[in-house]
Parts: C-alpha cells; sequence; structure tokens
C-alpha cells in the first residue's frame, strides 16, 4: 500500500483550506458518480505540525497513490497505433462521463454540511485569480458574465511591466485583446445563457494522466476545478493542438477518428462530438472555442494563441492583406489606445534602464539603422574665402546677439566642468527628472522635428531623388523615420533625440566609428552610413540637429515568439550565425577598453566657432581600413552613464588599461545609479539595493566569481550593449540580416565579453518562456568550436558551469539588473535564509553602521526629493498610483516566493520522517 501527502504551500493562496476542500469534494463526487480514476482520499486536515519552526498548524491531504507512470506525449507518438487509439478512447470515455454531470451554475464544488452525497457550488477556484492573489469570485449563473469575468483576468496579466518590451509588443497586445475580448463575448450563447454546466478538471495537461502502457491509471490534480459552460468544455490543448503550434497533428487526427467510431453507436459521445465538431456552422467557431479554452487555462499564452490561430480569420475578413497595416488602422482609429501604447513603452523602457528597481519579482518577455563611420575630415574655418566671409559677417550682424552670448558662455562652462571636474557629486543632492519630465521633454524635441526638412535632408543624400516618409519610430535615444524613393530604394534619417542624450555629437561620432570598423574588418551585416553631421532640422530654432543617413534593412525584428514557433533546424542555423557573430568580434583585440571615436582630432577653434555659430556641416564615413583614419580609444560612453549624466553626474569617462579597471569604473555607476534619490523610497527597498551593493564591491566580486585581471595580460573586444533581440534583423528563415543599433559600443574585457541575457536564460523573459533557448545555444557552440580559434576561445570562455562569474559580469555591465540578477541568481548560492532574516540582522552589526548611515542618507534625500516634487507640482499622481500597484505587486511577490522557499525546506524533513514511518505503520496495521 502506497499513500500520498499533500500539503498546500499556503503562502501561494488567499485561501488554501477553501482550495483543498474543494479539491477533496470533487474527487469523493467523482469517485461516488463516475467511473473515472481518481486518487481515493484516505484523510485530510489541517490540525499538523509539519514545519521546523513550530508555528501554526499545517493542512494536509493523504490519499491513495496511483501506480504507474505520468503521460508523456513523445511516448504516445511513437506508440502503437493499436495502442494509441486505445488511450484516446478511453480519455473520451472520461470527458464523457465529465459531460455528463450537469450544474445549474459556475462554481467549484464545496462539501454539504447537510448532504455529504450533494455537494454545493462555491466560489470559482481558478489559477489564474490564485496567480494574481485574487479572491474567488462567487458562483455565476450567466456565461456572460463569467466570460467577463474571466477576459478581465486576461487583461490583468498583461498590465504588469515587462523588460524588453517594446510599443510595438504591447500594441500587438492591446489589438489581441481587443479582438479577444469580442470573441469573450460571441462565445456566450444566449440560448444557454444560464446553463446547464459541466463539470470540469482544468489542467488536463498530460503529466497528470497517470498510464501504464498507455492504459489509464487515474487522472490528478483536481484542485481548481470547476463547472464551466458548454462551449468551455473542449478536449486538452495538447491534443488539439492549442498549446503549442509545433503539436504533431496527427495525434489531434487520431483522437477525432477515435471520437468519429465511438460515436456510431453510443448516444453520449455523438452528443459530444456534435457539441465540439459538428453543431457548428464552420470550423473556425470550433477553433475559436479551442483557443478561448486554452487561454483560459493558461491566460499569458493570450497573445500567442492568439496570432498563432485567430490572427488568420482577421487577416481574411479586410480587404489588405497586409497585418501590420490592420493593426496600423486600428490604432490610427483610436488615437487615445495608441498614446497609452506609448506610454507604457516608454515606462517599460525606463524599467531596461533603471529608472523602476523593481525586476526582482518575476514579471512576464524595432527600430533598425546602421551608418558606416570614421571621423569627420577638419573643418575648414580659419581660412575663409571672401565671399564665405560675407556670408558669416551678414549672420553676425542680424544674428540674436543675446543668443550668442547665452551660447559662448554654455560652451565656456562646458569646459570648465570638463577640466575641473574630477569627482562626481555625491549621488544624494541630485534631483532626478521624473517620468512626466522627461515624456515631456522628448515629446517637446520630437513634435517639433520639420519633416520637410527630413525629406530634404534625405533627398540630399541620395541623388536628389524625391521621397515620403513611411513612418515614425521612435526609441528611448533616437527618433528615426523611414523613407521611401523610387524603384524600392529606402533610406533611414536618425536623430538622436537631445533632451535623452548627454552629448549628441559624441554619441553620433563614436557609433558612426564603430559600424565603420565593423563593417572593414568583419561580415557581421550592418546598415551603411552615407552620412552624418548638423543640420537645422526642427521648427522654431536657429539650432542644427545631429543626424545619420543610413541604409534600411529589408527583414523583421526578431522576437521569441519566433524562435519558439521555428523548426529546429532553423533556430540551430540562428544561434550559429549569432556564434559567428561572437567569434569575428573575438578575433579582434583592442589594447584599451572604452568607446571608439574618429581618431582625427578637430582644433579647439573649429570646436568653438560650431558651438556658437550653429555651422551646418555633413561628413562621409572613411575606411577605418587605412592607418591614418583608424579609430583612437577614447572613454566609454555607455548607455548607464548617459543616463545619469542626464540626471547631473559629473565624472568624465576615462579609457582603461586592465580589467580591474574596467569594473572598478563599472562599480562606480552601479553604486551611483542605485544611491540616487527616488520618490516614496521605503527603508526595507533601501536596504535590498545596500545589501546587493556591498555584496558586490569590486574586492567581493573578484573573490566569489573570479573576475579577475587576465593572468597573461588584459586584451579587449568590441561588444554590442544592447543585442536584444529586437535588434536583430532577419528573414522568415530566421537568417540574420543585419545588426542595428550599436549606439554605446565599447570595448571590454575578456571576462565581460559575453553573449546577451536572454540567451544564457538570464532576463526576466526567460523565466517563462517555453523554449530552452540557452541549452540549444549552448549546444551549437559547442558544435562549432572547432571552427576556428576564435569559436574555440569562445566555447572555453563561456563554459560558465554552475559558477557566479555570468551573473556577476551581467550585473556590470548593466548596473539596472542589480536587483533582479542578485536576488535572483547570486543571493540564494550565498544564503541559505530568505532575506527578510538576513538582511536585518546584517544591518544590525556593529561592523555595518557605516552602511546603515548610507542608508539613512539615502533615505533622507529620497524624502527631501520627494517633497521637492509635491511643492513644485511634479508627482503624477496616475503615474505615482500606478508605481505604488508595481510596488506592492513586486513586494508581494518577493514575499511569497520567500515564503514558498521557507516551506519547501521546513517540509523536506517531515515529508521523509512521514516516509521512513510509513513501512512500520504499515506492518503495525498488518498485525492488528
Amino acid at each position: 500500500m502506497k499513500w500520498v501527502v499533500r500539503i498546500p504551500i499556503q503562502p501561494a493562496f488567499i485561501d488554501p483550506w477553501d482550495k483543498l476542500m474543494s479539491e477533496v469534494t470533487t474527487m469523493q463526487y467523482l469517485e461516488h458518480h463516475t467511473q473515472i480514476p481518481v486518487p481515493h482520499v484516505r484523510a485530510y486536515g489541517r490540525d499538523v505540525l509539519l514545519t521546523k519552526s513550530g508555528k501554526g498548524l499545517q493542512m494536509f491531504l493523504i490519499t491513495d497513490f496511483v501506480e504507474g507512470k505520468p503521460l508523456e506525449k513523445r511516448r504516445l507518438l511513437v506508440a502503437k497505433e493499436e495502442h494509441r487509439r486505445s488511450f484516446y478512447s478511453q480519455l473520451i470515455d472520461i470527458l464523457m462521463e465529465l459531460h455528463a454531470l450537469r450544474f445549474p451554475s459556475v462554481g467549484s464544488l464545496m462539501p454539504n454540511p447537510e448532504d455529504p452525497s450533494c455537494p454545493v457550488l462555491g466560489p470559482v477556484m481558478s489559477m489564474s485569480a490564485a496567480t494574481l492573489r485574487l479572491s474567488p469570485p462567487l458562483p455565476f449563473s450567466s456565461v456572460r458574465a463569467y466570460m467577463k469575468y474571466q477576459f478581465s483576468l486576461v487583461s490583468k496579466f498583461f498590465k504588469l511591466p515587462v523588460r524588453d518590451h517594446t510599443v510595438e509588443d504591447i500594441r500587438e497586445e492591446l489589438f489581441a485583446l481587443d479582438t479577444l475580448e469580442r470573441i469573450f463575448d460571441q462565445l456566450a450563447d444566449p440560448q444557454h445563457d444560464h446553463g446547464p454546466f459541466i463539470l470540469n478538471h482544468q489542467d488536463l495537461r498530460s503529466p497528470n494522466i497517470i498510464v501504464d502502457d498507455l492504459n489509464i491509471q487515474g487522472i490528478i490534480d483536481w484542485e481548481f476545478s470547476c463547472t464551466v459552460p458548454r462551449q468551455i468544455f473542449t478536449p486538452p490543448s495538447w491534443i488539439t493542438g492549442h498549446d503549442s503550434v509545433e503539436t504533431n497533428k496527427q495525434m489531434h487526427a487520431e483522437f477525432c477518428s477515435v471520437l468519429d467510431k465511438k460515436s456510431v453507436n453510443n448516444e453520449r459521445c455523438n452528443e459530444l462530438k456534435g457539441q465540439w465538431y459538428a453543431c457548428e456552422p464552420n470550423a473556425d467557431y470550433t477553433k475559436t472555442k479551442f483557443c478561448v479554452a486554452h487561454i483560459l487555462r493558461r491566460p499569458t499564452d493570450a497573445t500567442d494563441i492568439f496570432y498563432d490561430f485567430l490572427s488568420s480569420n482577421i487577416i481574411c475578413n479586410v480587404s489588405d492583406s497586409n497585418f501590420d497595416d490592420v493593426i496600423s488602422n486600428f490604432f490610427h482609429d483610436r488615437p487615445k489606445l495608441a498614446l497609452d501604447a506609448q506610454r507604457r513603452a516608454q515606462q517599460y523602457e525606463r524599467l531596461n534602464y533603471g529608472a523602476y528597481p523593481l525586476a526582482d519579482a518575476l514579471l512576464r518577455t524595432n527600430i533598425a539603422f546602421r551608418p558606416s563611420a570614421a571621423f569627420p575630415p577638419l573643418p575648414h574655418v580659419v581660412n575663409v574665402y571672401p565671399s564665405r566671409m560675407l556670408e558669416i559677417i551678414k549672420r553676425i550682424f542680424t544674428a540674436s546677439w543675446a543668443h550668442y552670448v547665452a551660447r559662448l558662455l554654455w560652451a565656456w562652462k562646458s569646459r570648465l566642468t570638463h577640466v575641473f571636474s574630477r569627482d562626481s557629486s555625491s549621488p544624494f543632492n541630485l534631483r532626478p527628472l521624473t517620468e512626466q519630465q522627461h515624456k515631456s521633454k522628448v515629446d517637446e524635441f520630437v513634435e517639433s522635428i520639420d519633416t520637410d526638412a527630413i525629406c530634404t535632408l534625405a533627398s540630399k543624400y541620395t541623388g536628389g531623388l524625391p521621397c515620403t516618409i513611411r513612418c515614425r519610430q521612435q526609441g528611448s535615444f533616437n527618433v528615426c523615420f523611414i523613407l521611401d524613393f523610387p524603384d524600392n530604394l529606402t533610406r533611414i534619417v536618425r536623430l538622436p533625440i537631445e533632451p535623452a542624450v548627454h552629448d549628441v555629437w559624441d554619441k553620433v561620432c563614436s557609433e558612426v566609428c564603430t559600424m565603420q570598423y565593423v563593417r572593414d574588418h568583419t561580415n557581421i551585416p550592418i546598415p551603411r552610413v552615407y552620412a552624418y553631421g548638423r543640420s537645422r532640422l526642427r521648427h522654431n530654432t536657429l539650432a542644427r540637429q545631429v543626424f545619420i543617413v543610413s541604409d534600411y534593412m529589408d527583414g523583421k525584428s526578431l522576437t521569441k515568439r519566433m524562435l519558439r514557433d521555428s523548426p529546429e533546424d532553423c533556430r540551430r542555423r540562428f544561434f550559429g550565425d549569432i556564434v559567428d557573430i561572437f567569434a569575428q568580434l573575438r578575433r579582434i583585440e583592442f589594447p584599451q577598453g572604452g568607446s571608439l571615436m574618429p581618431n582625427a582630432a578637430v582644433g579647439i577653434w573649429p570646436q568653438f566657432f560650431t558651438s556658437i555659430f550653429h555651422r551646418e556641416e555633413a561628413f562621409t564615413p572613411q575606411s577605418a581600413t587605412d592607418h591614418r583614419f583608424g579609430p583612437k580609444i577614447a572613454g566609454a560612453i555607455s548607455m548607464r552613464r548617459n543616463e545619469l549624466q542626464i540626471d547631473g553626474y559629473t565624472s568624465p569617462p576615462s579609457a582603461f588599461t586592465t580589467a580591474n579597471d574596467f569594473f572598478r569604473e563599472q562599480y562606480q555607476l552601479l553604486q551611483y545609479m542605485w544611491k540616487m534619490p527616488s520618490q516614496e523610497l521605503g527603508r526595507e527597498e533601501a536596504e535590498r539595493d545596500e545589501f546587493a551593493l556591498h555584496a558586490l564591491s569590486l574586492e567581493e566580486a573578484q573573490n566569489i566569481s573570479g573576475l579577475k585581471t587576465d593572468p597573461s595580460g588584459d586584451s579587449f573586444y568590441l561588444s554590442h550593449p544592447d543585442l536584444r533581440v529586437n535588434n536583430i534583423i532577419v528573414d522568415d528563415e530566421l537568417c540574420i540580416r543585419g545588426i542595428i543599433d550599436w549606439e554605446f559600443s565599447v570595448t571590454v574585457p575578456r571576462y565581460a565579453f559575453l553573449p546577451p541575457s536572454w540567451l544564457t536564460g538570464h532576463d526576466t523573459g526567460s523565466i517563462i518562456s517555453r523554449v530552452d533557448v540557452s541549452s540549444e545555444f549552448m549546444s551549437v557552440l559547442s558544435s562549432k568550436k572547432h571552427e576556428s580559434h576564435s569559436h574555440s576561445q569562445l566555447a572555453q570562455d563561456w563554459s560558465f558551469q554552475d559558477d557566479l562569474r555570468l551573473p556577476m559580469a551581467y550585473i556590470f555591465l548593466d548596473p539596472s539588473d542589480l536587483v533582479f540578477i542578485f536576488y535572483r541568481y547570486i543571493y540564494p548560492r550565498l544564503y541559505k535564509k530568505p532575506r527578510n532574516e538576513v538582511l536585518p540582522l546584517f544591518f544590525q552589526l556593529s561592523e555595518n553602521k557605516d552602511l546603515q548611515a548610507g542608508i539613512e542618507r539615502r533615505l533622507d534625500a529620497s524624502k527631501r526629493y520627494t517633497q521637492y516634487l509635491k511643492d513644485h507640482n511634479l508627482v503624477d499622481d496616475n503615474e505615482t498610483s500606478e508605481l505604488q500597484q508595481i510596488r506592492q505587486w513586486t513586494a508581494d511577490t518577493q514575499k511569497t516566493l520567500e515564503q514558498l522557499s521557507k516551506w519547501s525546506d521546513e517540509t523536506q524533513d517531515k515529508l521523509a520522517r512521514l516516509d521512513r514511518e510509513r513501512p512500520m505503520q504499515f506492518e503495525q496495521g498488518k498485525q492488528v
């Protein structure tokens, strides 16, 4: 005799006792009213001490152990046909028995004190509501009301912030949800709006079907079972193929074949078949029912299901077959929704870039360009021809001298700042821009751009051909105009967004120089730059804006859904191309770390005249193969440094010659970013940040992870700092057409030359990804290690195994990831107890008084900063409310995770003891 002891993880549920009671009631009801093989319940209760802490009593459920193995789809597919058909027949019998159980409303079965044999319908137990930490709703008597509630749950899953989520991703979600809302409503058949309703197992995945040689021995995990509308009672998604587009169609075809055969002589089976397939006028309705049923079981799959299975019907119903145009027209007619998508995208990007340090919770997961780059030739300013001199004199005497004096003071102040600033001011004294301030400045800049001037500029560098603007795309640091010319020629004009970039000219010069160097020394596909410089491109200003004119790369930005849905051979070829790109960059060594800049130095007087008189200038990138134009290494112009500089960080960047210098400078940025004041900062959050910073002090990081100077001498390698999927342009076969967005590229030491975090599973999106990208990528890397010396070096450098070097390096490369990566990947390796126990004791130690004082200074600075925002009416009530919700959700999620971990540890020994005592109890029972 074998029993199973199940202990609900109480912190994971708002009311775990109701969930347990519903599961017990459901299994007992099925055992007495059907032939469905369910585990027999031996006992249940909540009066047993099962944790080491001795605090409180735990709930438990003891059932018979079902002999057999969880069903594996792979084994089902390779089994003999007669065995497969026998399995489908048994499964249909089980579904047929469930279909025969009718109830007057939607709800979960609960015990009836007056008649134990006739349970009552209680609140609807839902995995989705439990995940969102919502209380279960009362029973529904109407299909329409139930579907409306279910759609609200689905929508909530797409309102939480997501890293690496672009405005295109959000627009796709909003469009899908808008359409799904109508689909949900249409499924509410008025003829059956009030039932009857059918008891349904809401998680009938293959692991919950126990088999022995494909003979079903039991159906387990009946928690969250409830009655549902008949439209939602469908076969499991893994059989119909709606859990993955890769599911073998043979499975569904054989299932339908068995159903057809059984329905010939079985009236109940024929009724079930009619409900699923035959009674509706077309197959689209059947497909829609199956899709909606799967979405209710897994709400996070909603957009994938929509675009994989339902979107084709929408295209068929519109005159334009281009789905991108359908979405574009949708938002054109709904400008308010389009603005909401843009606002959310900007907030999510601020989450990416450190404005919202909330990434320690498990949250859910396209602009293209390219220059050629090297260095500008010396602009001729001193030796001016007479005609040119007359133009300058004329301009001087008709100009606004007040404006020029202001520019002169600005230039002089900038030069003094560069000369005399040695150490950055304290981060506690800064007043970072609010999200609304940042957005207002950016919007003002973008909306003031003269589109006619953009067309004129693009035409100037495309042989004078006329052009039209196809669209405008906006990212965090650039606004881009895609322009169409005759003969299918397309160009991009790209402008740095001045309020978002500290030094637009240096940024563009470095980007162009980097891209030209990559074009000249590798085969990596990147855009070609035709020109870059300064030109007047905005209304109502004499200032000139920095621009780049480059190729447009045909293709589309990669998405994780494309990777997931592509055949294995396409994915492996794609990973092979990525490895080859990194191998080419690994071959090129640099003696210093920093940003690539043009080697031709522009004198101080030309710079002076340019800054004062707004000279219009343009350059063509020079070949980097000529040693006269080869790049020099300057101080690193990094994405995070730029953001800090926008908020007042003044320490000048410098090139570094050792890996230690590199990591020391990155740690300085890390500290500065996480010590800045923030709105409504709490003590718990401040201690969380300070603890992680202390654990990652350079000496500690070196001791823990081995991030040390290379004993053979430090070399540096060019690294793309933002190689997210959006910046990889591919075709339909996942062949890489281009790598874009090389701004902020720097040369880094060997330990920091790493694949992007989404390839190694260290980003938030990978936590919920349904494709194991990291193992497949590492497999391809291993298979290519003999192709060249650089491939071999990559395979050796990236054999991370189980050390902490990888997460440590990711934090130093991108300081905004500190909290998420440290507490998910590093803290569990260093500490056994949850952080809410470790941190308070840590800061009480006498040797940590300086750290505690630092926390007090940051809390005080944040309090002053918050008051400053209130005094100047800079607090956005809507944003504050949303931010507070995110903070609360983050805190609740983190506490739940810690409680789950604690429960798991505390119950291990008790379960082991029960397992040891079970044979003795069995022997004693036999003797009795």
